[in-house]
């Protein structure tokens, strides 16, 4: 295999993402202006040196060091992060400059091939500005491993950012809100100060907290990349991405499973991850899962059609990750019982008294929600089903009013003027809140919750068993037909 062979294999769109920044006069331009800021900031602090009081001379590196970070973010910000989602936001709000639409390559290697080219840029700003940066160790306040724990430690937050604007520009909206991008950067530079802090303050958690700190913005980004997938993929299978991210998830909550059966305790740590970190992001997928259902299209198109696998399992599998309303309803319902037994599971056996477990009864609080959107969902789909002319999202608004917002509002009126909430608890049945917060009935609002959904899905399992027989068995000329 030749070099040439090689260079074939390279993404096309990190190629050409990459010339051009390179090429760019404004890109150009800001990193000049970067390297005149660090050079006129060093120049004024070599003119005010002697006059600096003994405190000032202590933290001098440290002062240097995080001004030095602002102004590489901003120009990071500017050229990686904005530069990228207005160049997408363009491309796809014009038909003729659309990858997606113009050429084969798929929306993955499109997004891997945007987010790679912009990495490199990153890496490229971070090596003009180190010279300067490590002159901040030398005029004391800050040592080289806390300078290089806040360099690594800022890159999870520029990559979440750059795929929020992605995620924002794939709508091909123009106009991308810059104000939101920079709100969220600076606050993005407050996280690393705070994480530092308890890093080298907290010996003794420094596993937990770089754990926490990595999975927690490696989820986030994973959720905006599937999303960003599933708006590029205008023709093809859009929430199959998102579907498959989910399942990771599941993995990842298995393994902790298996984790806790080895401890054979409920440690703390153990805990912590298992209850604010798979747990919880799995549930919040799962909610996001059945809203998004609510708005796909009844059937898969043509397209997810004439990809399925040619063997039938293989077909069974794709259908509960492809798009379509009975894939997403049957995708939340498996879901949600592969998180109850693993809840079950992992918690039960440990727990003397559930009903004063607080991290039992804030996953149980959760679990609950997620089963009520997925009662609301149902309904929705059968008022679409009825009512044939009727827009999901005006179905999904009148559910929500009808169940939720106005029970909530009845209650709030009754009990306003020194009303007790025992007497018309039972108004709140549709909703998760109606036990008030006691623990001892968190159980009974998951069964409650369970009941409402197994009604609602009465009307629709014929027409989730029609559509994944037909997906599974159909042939090519049926399909067409």
């Amino acid at each position: 295999m030749t070099l040439d062979d090689l260079s074939d294999r390279l993404n096309p769109v990190f190629i050409k993402e990459s010339r051009q920044v390179f090429h760019n006069k404004i890109v150009l331009g800001t990193l000049s202006l970067l390297l005149a800021a660090e050079l006129f900031m060093h120049l004024i602090i070599l003119v005010n040196y002697s006059t600096m009081s003994e405190n000032t001379l202590e933290e001098l590196g440290k002062i240097s060091f995080v001004i030095q970070q602002v102004m590489i973010g901003i120009s990071i910000v500017l050229i990686c992060v904005f530069r990228a989602g207005n160049t997408f936001v363009q491309e796809r709000s014009v038909a003729e400059l659309d990858y997606s639409r113009i050429s084969v390559i798929t929306p993955h290697k499109i997004l891997i091939g945007k987010v790679l080219s912009q990495l490199l840029i990153m890496v490229d700003i971070y090596t003009i500005a180190m010279p300067f940066m490590f002159i901040a160790y030398f005029l004391r306040g800050i040592s080289i491993p806390q300078m290089v724990g806040w360099s690594l430690a800022v890159f999870p937050i520029y990559l979440v950012l750059l795929f929020l604007c992605l995620f924002v520009a794939s709508f091909g909206k123009k106009g991308v809100n810059g104000g939101v991008v920079a709100l969220m950067f600076f606050f993005g530079q407050g996280v690393v100060p705070f994480f530092l802090v308890l890093l080298f303050e907290n010996g003794d958690d420094l596993v937990k907290i770089l754990v926490g700190y990595v999975i927690v913005f490696v989820y986030v980004a994973m959720l905006l990349y599937t999303l960003t997938i599933a708006v590029i993929n205008n023709f093809g299978n859009r929430m199959y991405w998102f579907r498959l991210q989910t399942a990771f998830q599941f993995f990842l909550l298995v393994f902790l499973t298996i984790l806790f059966a080895c401890m054979k305790s409920m440690q703390d740590f153990a805990v912590e991850v298992f209850s604010k970190l798979a747990v919880n992001l799995v549930l919040l997928l799962v909610i996001i899962n059945c809203l998004v259902t609510l708005m796909e299209r009844v059937e898969p198109g043509k397209r997810v059609m004439a990809e399925r696998p040619k063997r039938l399992f293989r077909r069974l599998l794709r259908f509960i990750f492809s798009s379509g309303r009975a894939s997403g309803l049957l995708f939340s319902w498996l879901s949600l019982i592969v998180i109850g037994g693993i809840l079950a599971a992992v918690f039960l056996p440990m727990i003397d008294d559930v009903s004063t477990n607080d991290v039992f009864l804030m996953i149980v609080g959760e679990y609950s929600v997620a089963l009520y959107i997925l009662f609301y969902l149902q309904f929705a789909l059968i008022l679409t089903r009825a009512f044939k002319k009727l827009k999901p999202e005006y179905a999904g608004v009148f559910t929500f009013l009808l169940f939720f917002a106005l029970p909530t509002l009845c209650v709030a009126v009754l009990t306003f003027d020194g009303g007790h909430f025992d007497e018309y608890w039972g108004l709140l049945l549709t909703t998760p809140i109606w036990f008030g917060g006691e623990g001892e009935y968190a159980l009974a609002v998951v069964v409650v919750g369970l009941i409402m959904c197994l009604l609602t899905a009465m009307p629709l399992f014929g027409f989730v068993y029609k559509s994944m027989k037909t997906f599974v068995f159909a042939e090519e000329k049926e399909v067409e037909e």
